[in-house]
């Protein structure tokens, strides 16, 4: 009788641990070191930082803005500072997050774009904009080795950096689309929390398999491929090219001469003249 009982004991026990109705009283307790240690160190980390980068896969015109612009580098981070509890609750008041360059598990770093591309060179003609080099459209810097600032959008309730200006290629000139940037969270001057996150941006996508010079033969300009030797301006030339075949603007050269452009009788015409107060944005 007293093994039949013993056996129904285990058996329960066995039943409401793997339901996890185990009874608080029974649950084991770590030892005081080191499982002690890992408690106090969880327990003091009362805050948790979520970031996001806003796009699966920013693209970018790439290296070369001389010609004209579809995309510019314009990355966007989101983060919320949560304090947690029941119920948890967000954070705003008293803290602030900042974002910097971290190197990944390659020990590749991207932490500066104006080395990397002429965006900066063509940013008052393509997009009316003077930005100093390394600082995006919106007024955010790159991530860089110097943390930089967030600001809080109460409206929508999240931390944002608008319009980094990330190229896709680190520190070493090496092409890679996923550049890491470590955000750090802090109250009353104090780190709290830090997330990881990844500015995807890319300029694979391009539109060079239809207008590169040789490609497609129904891409090709009236007057012939441009065969430029600079492959992203060849292909940037020959869409020019094609658009004056189909869009004659002379007749609005006088109103771009009266703000301020100069420019000649077709769009490849003005680009491969090199002048860069020309150059706009081509969705304009």
């Amino acid at each position: 009788m007293m093994k039949r009982k013993l056996g129904l004991t285990l058996l329960a026990f066995a039943g409401m641990l793997s339901l996890g109705v185990l009874p608080l009283r029974l649950i084991a307790r770590p030892p005081a070191s080191p499982g002690a240690d890992v408690q106090v160190e969880a327990a003091s980390w009362a805050y948790a930082l979520l970031a996001w980068s806003e796009l699966g896969m920013h693209c970018i015109d790439g290296k070369d803005y001389s010609t004209f612009s579809v995309l510019p580098p314009y990355n966007i981070i989101h983060s919320q500072l949560v304090k947690k509890g029941e119920p948890p609750a967000l954070v705003n008041s008293g803290s602030a997050i900042t974002y910097k360059a971290v190197a990944d598990a390659n020990k590749s770093i991207n932490s500066i774009s104006s080395t990397k591309t002429n965006f900066w060179t063509y940013v008052q003609a393509l997009f009316h904009g003077n930005p100093k080099p390394d600082v995006g459209l919106a007024g955010y810097p790159v991530q860089g080795k110097k943390a930089s600032s967030m600001t809080y959008n109460a409206g929508l309730g999240y931390w944002e950096a608008v319009g980094v200006p990330t190229i896709g290629y680190d520190d070493k000139g090496k092409f890679n689309p996923y550049p890491m940037a470590k955000l750090t969270a802090t109250v009353a001057g104090k780190a709290v929390a830090t997330a990881s996150i990844v500015l995807s941006v890319s300029d694979e996508l391009s539109c060079g398999a239809c207008h590169s010079s040789g490609s497609d033969p129904a891409a090709e300009p009236a007057g012939g491929w441009v065969n430029n030797p600079d492959p992203t301006k060849d292909m940037k030339f020959n869409i020019l090219k094609k658009h004056d075949d189909r869009w004659n603007i002379s007749g609005y050269l006088a109103q771009l001469a009266s703000n301020g452009y100069t420019y000649q009788s077709s769009l490849y015409q003005t680009a491969a003249s090199g002048n860069s107060r020309a150059v706009r944005r081509l969705s304009q």
